[in-house]
C-alpha cells in the first residue's frame, strides 16, 4: 500500500489567477518577481497550468507575495473578474452555467467550490431568487487570511454576471480570520430589469458566452484525455505505472484525494492513495467500493470502475471532505480517465510478464551452463539449490535426493540458509518410516506441499 500526504489541496486553476492579475497589472517581469519573492520561480509553468494542485500554504504564500508586489491588500476582490475572462476555467463557467440562476447556483456551490479548493468547504445555508446565505470554511489545520476571505467573497460577486446580470452585494456578517468557525456571507442581486429590449440583449449574451464555454469544456476535457493517455501508456513498470495513475487523477476530478484498490492477474491486491489519511484510508480499504456517488463517514466519495475491454482490475475513487460536493459530470470524467489508466495498467502487466520471460529464459541458461562443468552429484544439486530462489523468488532452497537402494534421503546442495542450519542440512538423513510425509511422495511419486504458512510444522 503506498499513500500520499493527507489533506486537500488548492486548483492550480486559482493560482493562475492570481499570477495573470500580477502580469495585467505590472507584466511578465513583476509575475516573475512575484514568483521569486515568494521563492516558487522554478514551479512556474505548473502555478500558471489548468490541471494541477498545489498545497493550501502554496496559496497563501502567492497571496502575501502579489499584495506586495502590487502594494494592494484587498486585491483578492478582483480575482472573481479575472475569473469571467480566463479560458481556463471556462470549463467551471459552463458547468456553473447548467443550473440556469445565480439562486440554483448558490444551492449547488458546494460543488463550485470543490472544483477551485478542496482545502475548504463552502456551503449554502438558504437561497431564493435574489437573496443567499452562504458559509466558507477552511479546514484545519489551516488558518485562511484576509486575501482568501476576499478571494472567495470576488468570486461570489460574480455569479449573477454569469448569467447576464450586474454583480452580487456580499455582506460579510462573521470572518473565520477574526476568531469566528467560519466566514458567513449575506448574498443580494438584482433577479433581472425592466425592458424586453434588455432582456433580449440580456439572452443573447448570455447564449454566446455559454457556447464559448462550452467549447472550452470540450476543449479542456480532450487536452485531459490526450495527456493522461500520455503519461500512463508510457511502457514503464507497473509499480511505476500504479503510482502515476494515483498522482494524476486529481487531474481528472479535484479533489481532497483519491483511491486506488486493485485486484492485479496473479492475485495481488495494490493499493495507492494520495490526500487521504490514515484513518480514512482504512475505512475505505475494508469496504467494498461500487461505482457511482455514496457517502462514506460523512463524505461523499466518487468511485469509477478500473477495467479494460478484457479484465476488471478494480476501482479509482475521488474522495471529498464532508460538506464538499462533486459535480453529476465529474463521475463521467473520472471513468475517462480510468479507462486511460486501465490500458496503461494492462499493457505494465503485459510488459512485466514478458520481462519476467525473458529474465527466467536468461537464468535457465546460465543454470545449464553451469550444470554443464558439474561433475559430481553434490556439485549438480548445489547448482540447482543456488538457481531456485532466482527463478521463484523464495528466500531459501534446498536438494534433497532419494536413494531407492538404501532407502532414505539426504541434502546434498542448499542455499540461502544460515551457516549453521546448512551445516545441519548437509549432514541431515531421513527414511520414510520417520515422515508419513515422505512416505507418501515415495509412495506416489507426487508433488506435496508440507508447510503452506509461517508457523506450521516444527
Amino acid at each position: 500500500m503506498n499513500a500520499g500526504p493527507a489533506g486537500g489541496g488548492t486548483s492550480t486553476l486559482s493560482t493562475r489567477l492570481i499570477l495573470r492579475i500580477v502580469a495585467e497589472e505590472g507584466g511578465e517581469q513583476a509575475v516573475d518577481q512575484v514568483l521569486d519573492r515568494a521563492g516558487l520561480l522554478a514551479e512556474k509553468a505548473h502555478l500558471q497550468s489548468a490541471h494541477g494542485r498545489v498545497p493550501y500554504s502554496v496559496m497563501l504564500q502567492l497571496f502575501d507575495a502579489v499584495a506586495r508586489e502590487l502594494d494592494d491588500p484587498r486585491f483578492g476582490l478582483k480575482l472573481g473578474a479575472v475569473a469571467l475572462e480566463d479560458p481556463a476555467l471556462g470549463p467551471v463557467r459552463a458547468l456553473t452555467r447548467v443550473f440556469g440562476s445565480p439562486a440554483a447556483v448558490f444551492r449547488h456551490v458546494s460543488r463550485v467550490s470543490t472544483r477551485l479548493d478542496s482545502a475548504a468547504v463552502t456551503r449554502c445555508v438558504a437561497a431564493r431568487a435574489g437573496e443567499a446565505e452562504l458559509a466558507w470554511r477552511v479546514l484545519p489545520p489551516r488558518r485562511p487570511t484576509r486575501l482568501d476571505c476576499d478571494y472567495s467573497i470576488g468570486m461570489i460577486e460574480q455569479v449573477p454576471v454569469l448569467f447576464g446580470l450586474p454583480p452580487a452585494r456580499v455582506a460579510q456578517k462573521a470572518c473565520q480570520v477574526d476568531g469566528a468557525p467560519e466566514c458567513e456571507y449575506t448574498v443580494t442581486w438584482r433577479e433581472h430589469r425592466a425592458g424586453g429590449l434588455w432582456r433580449r440583449w440580456r439572452g443573447l449574451s448570455v447564449a454566446a458566452a455559454s457556447r464559448q464555454d462550452a467549447i472550452s469544456h470540450a476543449e479542456e476535457r480532450l487536452r485531459g484525455l490526450r495527456s493522461a493517455a500520455r503519461d500512463l501508456v508510457s511502457g514503464g513498470s507497473l509499480e511505476e505505472t500504479l503510482d502515476r495513475v494515483a498522482e494524476r487523477a486529481d487531474g481528472a476530478v479535484h479533489a481532497r484525494g483519491h483511491l486506488l484498490d486493485l485486484q492485479l492477474p496473479k492475485g495481488v491486491r495494490h493499493v495507492r492513495s494520495r490526500g487521504l489519511d490514515q484513518t480514512v484510508l482504512e475505512i475505505l480499504r475494508e469496504r467494498p467500493l461500487e461505482p457511482g456517488i455514496r457517502s462514506v463517514e460523512g463524505a461523499e466519495v466518487l468511485a469509477v470502475e478500473v477495467a479494460s475491454a478484457t479484465r476488471h482490475y478494480g476501482v479509482l475513487a475521488a474522495v471529498a471532505s464532508p460538506g464538499q460536493a462533486f459535480f453529476p459530470e465529474d463521475e463521467g470524467l473520472l471513468a475517462a480517465y480510468a479507462q486511460h489508466a486501465a490500458v496503461g495498467i494492462e499493457n505494465s502487466v503485459l510488459l512485466t510478464e514478458v520481462r519476467e520471460q525473458e529474465e527466467t529464459a536468461r537464468l535457465l541458461l546460465t543454470v545449464a551452463r553451469s550444470l554443464a562443468g558439474r561433475r559430481t552429484v553434490s556439485a549438480v544439486a548445489q547448482s540447482v539449490a543456488e538457481a531456485v530462489p532466482v527463478l521463484s523468488g523464495a528466500d531459501r532452497s534446498a536438494v534433497a535426493l532419494w536413494e531407492p537402494g538404501v532407502g532414505r534421503i539426504w541434502v546434498p546442495g542448499s542455499s540461502g540458509w544460515p551457516a549453521d542450519l546448512a551445516e545441519r542440512l548437509a549432514q541431515y538423513v531421513a527414511t520414510p518410516e520417520e515422515s508419513p510425509e515422505l512416505r507418501e511422495m515415495v509412495a506416489v511419486a507426487s508433488t506435496r506441499v508440507v508447510f503452506d504458512r509461517p508457523g506450521e510444522g516444527r
